[in-house]
């Protein structure tokens, strides 16, 4: 769904667990090191499944330009100016049901207290059997009474490890993984029930070892030790160690190529594929009872298709690929056997099935959902949250325009009901805007895709604020109109325009290096072209613009006003970079894949390379940003060191600029927790109101419980 870098950053592209913000899934096929690392491939271990859709398609208009006025579906009048709260700090809200593999209980995440936590329900009746203080996403075990998750106690991204017992009040952590400094990542469940893998590089920083760990007994073992090699463990469906992936001639050399290599019964290994360091080869399942695995793959090709692979033979045959983009990945609905269908996102997403008889369940339960009112509009797709291994009890997302219900299916019965709670202020609903796919050509010719969304109520060009995406190997993604920062933004009467420009991931790999050692230049006129679209469609208002993004996005807002294509009047840089050769050579050890770094940005032992990098960052042209700007950045962020946002407010401070900074001791490169994105929102609601003239909903009864946000440190 479109990425809003405010309340939730995500993962670069590259991001090693890709639902490490939703939930820990254990259904893996291959636990990929670059999947604990941060390798700008697509997931090598991606053992969750991708959003199913239902097989809508897209209108022929939906990527011509917005010349209306006004958004689609907006009655003309203006809604109220809802309190930040309502975007970032819903105490009723529930969501990310996961039924267990019994099919007896349901958990979600739900307020518990003051915080973030972890509901365990009665699947039949939906009775509340326990509250767990487990801030974001749990997975089942298999003997469905434990549940295992990965998270971030310091944000530092040194993820630990913990498993609770829904069977006591209290659920009983334990914390298998409490080691500082290290980084664990869960990546499937084990050979029993109660049993799970992880990987750590708790022995050193640069490899990961494979543990298993026993919930019940408590304790763990170490399965196998990495060398400088290794990258990562293959696993099957059944938890079995069936491989490795290793680097091929120099371990320590940029750009190594690697080896998928099968473990044989004589203990040798055979090689499935060698893939370079910039080719897309991900193992999405293997099956070694079918002999076949899974992969999203542009070996040989521009754009990620999704291939089967004989494990016998070597040969792949091509399942799924789409001329425009990117597949989105397979889509499996059970732990075992085959895809039942791959997604794309070319506007909006679509369900591509291969098994139509498989897939078709989803598609009713939507209209179904619809129908019955358990959904405020028609569905666009349809996304299986899991079902329990009987096939009994089936758990899907449908997502609307304007809606997302989470629903509970029980195939014997044949009953259908909603989960997660909806607002149960319609008004408050009905003021929330739909996200518009959008596409237009850049100055150069090259097509590009975006997003928009307008503010409900009004009519001819508005204030308009560019959301920039971070990576930048990253997209923007098309979702449902629900509650954050940026509907709060849509609401204060300003459009937000996304675009993914060169550069961004899910175009083929033309479309991503495009932007390398440009990304200070045209990768920039590229956001400052859709910018001029915007005006020109009649949508933004040339003299009340704003910048606005995180990471890479951070980046790019201060390097729009540098370069100054339009008279944006404020920008905000959140975790922004504002010296490349500093933040790349500050990245984790762990970080083995610096190929890709080195070839979009360049090398930082070539004298002429790194001085053009440095030309390439905002610290050498501070001088010239004439708008005011609020700069944020969470203390222990190891992606992007602090003094990057230091130097920057001391920089213009110097000389009289108008500049804020927010500083915040418990966050990394993610502003999470509800407190600190209700202190984000109210600083953005100001800012963009002093420098664009929006409206603001003032001081929030919320505010009487402070965030630990260091306002204009020195």
């Amino acid at each position: 769904m479109p990425r809003s870098a405010l309340p939730d950053l995500p993962l670069p592209p590259h991001r090693a667990i890709r639902a490490i913000r939703h939930r820990i899934a254990l259904a893996g096929a291959v636990a990929l090191l670059a999947a604990a690392c941060a390798t700008p491939s697509r997931p090598a271990s991606a053992p969750v499944s991708p959003p199913v859709s239902v097989p809508t398609p897209v209108p022929p208009s939906v990527h011509e330009p917005a010349r209306t006025t006004r958004a689609v579906g907006d009655t003309g009048e203006r809604p109220p100016v809802w309190p930040v709260r309502r975007y970032v700090a819903n105490i009723d809200v529930t969501a990310g049901f996961r039924i267990s593999p019994d099919g007896r209980r349901t958990a979600s995440s739900e307020t518990v207290g003051l915080g973030a936590g972890t509901v365990i329900r009665d699947a039949a009746n939906g009775s509340v059997l326990s509250r767990l203080p487990i801030a974001g996403g749990a997975t089942w075990l298999g003997d469905g009474r434990h549940l295992v998750q990965a998270f971030d106690p310091l944000g530092d991204e040194n993820l630990r490890v913990r498993v609770y017992d829904s069977g006591t009040p209290d659920g009983a952590p334990w914390v298998a993984t409490p080691w500082p400094g290290a980084r664990s990542v869960v990546v499937g469940r084990g050979t029993t029930d109660t049993t799970f893998r992880f990987v750590s590089n708790r022995r050193d920083r640069k490899v990961f070892d494979l543990y298993e760990a026993d919930a019940a007994t408590r304790r763990l073992h170490l399965l196998r030790q990495a060398d400088t090699r290794t990258r990562a463990w293959l696993i099957d469906v059944r938890g079995e160690i069936v491989g490795q992936a290793r680097r091929v001639g120099d371990p320590d050399a940029e750009g190594s190529e690697v080896a998928f290599e099968l473990e044989q019964p004589d203990g040798t290994r055979r090689t499935l594929r060698t893939v370079g360091p910039f080719d897309t080869w991900a193992l999405h399942r293997i099956d070694l009872g079918l002999r076949r695995a899974w992969v999203s793959t542009n070996v040989d090709r521009d754009r990620i298709e999704l291939a089967e692979l004989d494990l016998d033979t070597g040969t792949e045959r091509v399942l799924g690929a789409h001329p425009v983009v990117d597949i989105d990945g397979p889509v499996f609905i059970d732990r075992y056997g085959p895809p039942i269908g791959w997604t794309s996102m070319d506007g909006l997403p679509r369900l591509h099935a291969i098994d139509a008889d498989a897939a078709s369940p989803l598609a009713r339960l939507g209209d179904r959902a619809w129908r019955d009112g358990l959904l405020d509009d028609a569905p666009v797709i349809v996304m299986p949250q899991g079902r329990s291994e009987d096939g009994r009890r089936w758990i899907v997302t449908a997502i609307g325009r304007l809606d997302r219900a989470e629903l509970l299916w029980d195939r014997e019965t044949d009953t259908l009901r909603r989960l997660d709670r909806r607002d149960t202020d319609a008004a408050f609903r009905a003021s929330l805007s739909p996200w518009e796919p959008v596409s237009f050509d850049a100055s150069d010719g090259r097509r590009l895709h975006g997003l928009l969304l307008r503010p409900r109520g009004h009519v001819g060009p508005v204030p308009t604020i560019v959301d920039i995406h971070g990576g930048p190997w990253s997209r923007d993604r098309w979702g449902p109109a629900t509650p954050g920062l940026l509907q709060m933004l849509a609401n204060r009467g300003y459009a937000v325009l996304q675009v993914n420009f060169r550069g961004s991931h899910g175009y083929g790999r033309e479309h991503l290096w495009a932007g390398a050692r440009t990304y200070g230049d045209r990768l920039q006129r590229d956001i400052a072209d859709a910018v001029q679209w915007a005006i020109d469609a009649g949508i933004a208002d040339r003299e009340r613009l704003a910048v606005l993004g995180a990471s890479f996005g951070g980046y790019s807002a201060m390097m729009q006003l540098i370069t100054q294509p339009h008279p944006y009047r404020c920008g905000v840089s959140i975790v922004g970079v504002a010296d490349w050769p500093r933040t790349i050579a500050a990245w984790p050890p762990y970080w083995t894949n610096r190929s890709w770094a080195t070839r979009f940005y360049g090398r930082l032992d070539d004298p002429a390379e790194r001085a053009e990098m440095l030309r390439q960052s905002p610290v050498s042209a501070l001088d010239r940003i004439a708008a005011p700007l609020l700069v944020v950045h969470g203390e222990r962020d190891v992606r992007v060191l602090q003094q990057d946002s230091v130097d920057v407010v001391r920089s213009l401070r110097a000389r009289g600029h108008p500049v804020r900074y927010l500083s915040f001791p418990d966050a990394g490169h993610a502003i999470v927790g509800w407190r600190n994105r209700l202190t984000l929102g109210r600083e953005l609601e100001d800012h963009f109101a002093r420098c664009l003239g929006g409206a603001r909903a003032g001081f929030d009864l919320y505010e009487w419980v402070p965030s630990r946000v260091r306002r204009d440190p020195e």
